[in-house]
């Protein structure tokens, strides 16, 4: 877990629970599996905050999600990482920053050494009871 101040005493500091994950390497459905079963997992304790010691998570990781069939697979993946939060709470957020092409960039981000699959991810998991946006930004962000 960390509590990372800024410089300025008057800002709250982000607390948050950083998760390093590498998921198995198997077939595109067990990981599909473990992948889901994660999200849900962390979700989870996102919204239910009483189970919980911090109000965010940071997922990082090699998730091994590849994109045999590009096309297929990443629009899979997408949807669900971008529509996990449909289901939970409003003040709950879910942001996974590498789904979309940086401003500064004309490609997604890529991570294997041919340069063609999006297998390491970071994913923002937070709370914003207040309305006032001081945690991780948003997908929309």
């Amino acid at each position: 877990s960390f509590k990372v101040k800024g410089n300025n005493p008057a800002y709250v500091p982000y607390t948050f629970m950083a998760i390093n994950a590498h998921l198995i390497y198997g077939t595109t459905k067990d990981r599909w599996r473990e992948f889901e079963a994660l999200m849900n997992w962390i979700r989870n304790r996102v919204v239910q905050r009483e189970k919980t010691y911090y109000p965010s998570f940071m997922l990082l990781g090699d998730l091994n999600l590849d994109y045999d069939d590009p096309a297929k697979d990443y629009s899979k993946m997408e949807q669900y990482m971008k529509n996990i939060n449909v289901d939970t709470p409003d003040e709950v957020h879910v942001n996974f920053p590498f789904l979309d092409v940086h401003p500064k960039q004309t490609e997604h981000f890529t991570s294997n050494v041919k340069l063609t699959q999006r297998y390491d991810q970071i994913g923002l998991f937070f709370r914003d009871d207040d309305g006032v946006g001081k945690g991780f930004p948003t997908h929309s962000e």
